[in-house]
């Protein structure tokens, strides 16, 4: 059963080197992985994942999410057209979707049995 997981932490926090670090890991065991980003978020270049540790810089490129993206309709067709059999979707910097997007990601777990792994800042929003 697939499951759809947050992983955050403060700014600094190593959340892009963490996905990267997955995503070579299960890369290296050839497992098939899409990498995503917010288009607003543009760290390191247009349609890169970057992580800077230690004087040095890590990146990896990945799909661009515009906030009016539908990612069930990205990955399903992905999924129909290719015949990968895509089992991680990594996402950086996923504060910056939109709620409808969080939504289509469950669905992607729910009735496309694929994993989703989140990246990004815990943001508490106080409703009144």
């Amino acid at each position: 059963m697939a499951k759809l997981v947050f992983r955050y932490g403060s700014m600094g926090s190593t959340k892009s080197l963490n996905l990267l670090t997955t995503a070579y890991n299960l890369e290296e065991n050839d497992i098939s992985i899409i990498c995503f980003k917010p288009d607003v978020y543009s760290k390191g270049g247009i349609n890169d994942i970057v992580t800077r540790i230690i004087g040095t810089s890590v990146k990896r490129e990945c799909r661009l999410l515009l906030p009016t993206d539908n990612l069930y309709d990205i990955i399903y067709n992905h999924v129909i057209t290719t015949n990968d059999d895509v089992k991680y979707i990594l996402i950086d910097e996923c504060h910056f979707l939109k709620e409808k997007q969080i939504n289509q990601l469950s669905k992607i777990v729910d009735e496309l049995n694929i994993d989703v792994i989140c990246f990004g800042l815990y943001i508490f929003f106080n409703k009144k």
